[in-house]
């Protein structure tokens, strides 16, 4: 259905309307019952360690996914009929109002844990200033009202509670769409908290989720090249 050089794996489901650039899995540690892959493979075989540079945010990293991802929206506003479409970044995990909250690259240090919150924001930006059809919008109106708990497993409708909706009423045209972006969907919970939020106000305009990694696992590899 999509076919963008260099993602093979790249993929969307019309009917959930969930779509992603590629697979995504973390390096296993040394500890890990999962299968040994070596980290020259995990690198050259998949895109994880570039999703995980992209989660850092710094600006080449997140550059690299631009004209890919540019390529995702494009094909897959065309298999939707969607005339325009209104790019969401997803918000992170933290509250902007969180002492913790980064909106800087992350830096290479022991005691920086934390990656850049605003990343989905600033790609965003990126991808629509590459539009030159004009027919890509930003729509920054989701917002994280206090923190999600790291490794919380939260159903939707807990990420919806946590989540705000911001006043939107810029929309134009019958056949327009919101696309929610984000770097990684695992469940697809947080993704259905905000298109929750979505539905509601604006239950007539369609509601596509886009991501650049699907979670998965080392038993479930892929490489990029047979």
């Amino acid at each position: 259905m999509l076919n963008i050089e260099q993602y093979p794996h790249a993929s969307y489901d019309p009917r959930t309307r969930i779509g992603y650039l590629a697979l995504y899995f973390s390096y296993p540690g040394p500890q890990s019952p999962e299968p040994t892959i070596s980290m020259a493979n995990w690198r050259k075989n998949s895109h994880s360690s570039a999703i995980l540079n992209f989660k850092e945010g710094k600006k080449q990293h997140i550059e690299q996914f631009i004209a890919p991802f540019y390529q995702l929206i494009y094909q897959v506003m065309s298999l939707e009929k969607a005339s325009e479409a209104y790019l969401v970044p997803m918000p992170s995990s933290r509250s902007p109002n969180s002492p913790d909250y980064c909106d800087q690259p992350r830096i290479s240090k022991p005691n920086e844990a934390r990656n850049r919150d605003n990343r989905n924001h600033v790609f965003c930006q990126f991808l629509r200033k590459k539009d030159e059809h004009q027919r890509l919008h930003i729509a920054d109106i989701i917002s994280r009202q206090f923190d999600k708990p790291e490794k919380a497993r939260w159903s939707v409708m807990e990420h919806a509670q946590s989540l705000q909706l911001r006043r939107f009423d810029n929309l134009c045209g019958p056949s327009s769409v919101f696309i929610l972006i984000d770097d990684v969907v695992t469940t697809g919970n947080t993704f259905g908290g905000a298109r929750h939020l979505l539905n509601q106000r604006y239950p007539n305009v369609p509601v596509i989720c886009l991501a650049l990694g699907k979670t998965t696992t080392p038993h479930e590899f892929k490489p990029l090249v047979d």
